[in-house]
């Protein structure tokens, strides 16, 4: 393993740890904490994305964070960045999970149907009609 892949392990797994301590702070309603744990996760995701701007893995993290925290602009920049980089039908499902939360059900709704249009995997398509029937009955009760 060279220099950049073990500086990137190295990153994935202080991420993943961090990340792990702000779920916990959340759990724990330690508002302070949590804000501290995340804003480093922020930082050390984005290192990440400096040495690998494709990684998921730190958009992901990215994506999370800024959900948790409640910051849906800057979650949403990140959902549409994971689409540019693997516009596969994984990356339009965890899209639409975040959207469907953030009430963005068009947007939300645009992801599936094109999840659907990505995949021949049946239980992916299973759970990607089923949020769409979610999302749908939602819609009509409004």
């Amino acid at each position: 393993m060279g220099l950049e892949e073990a500086v990137k392990e190295i990153l994935k797994d202080a991420v993943d740890y961090i990340d792990n301590q702000a779920n916990e702070a959340l759990k724990n309603n330690d508002l302070e904490r949590r804000r501290f744990y995340f804003g480093t996760a922020v930082a050390l995701a984005k290192t990440v994305l400096e040495f690998d701007s494709n990684n998921k893995n730190a958009i992901y993290i990215l994506t999370e964070c800024h959900f948790k925290c409640q910051d849906y602009e800057r979650a949403i920049y990140w959902i549409d960045r994971l689409i540019q980089i693997t516009p596969d039908a994984e990356s339009f499902m965890f899209n639409a999970s975040y959207l469907i939360r953030m009430d963005e059900n068009d947007k939300a709704e645009e992801c599936l149907k094109l999840a659907l249009k990505k995949t021949s995997d049946k239980k992916t398509k299973a759970i990607a009609y089923n949020m769409l029937g979610i999302n749908c009955n939602e819609k009509k009760a409004h």
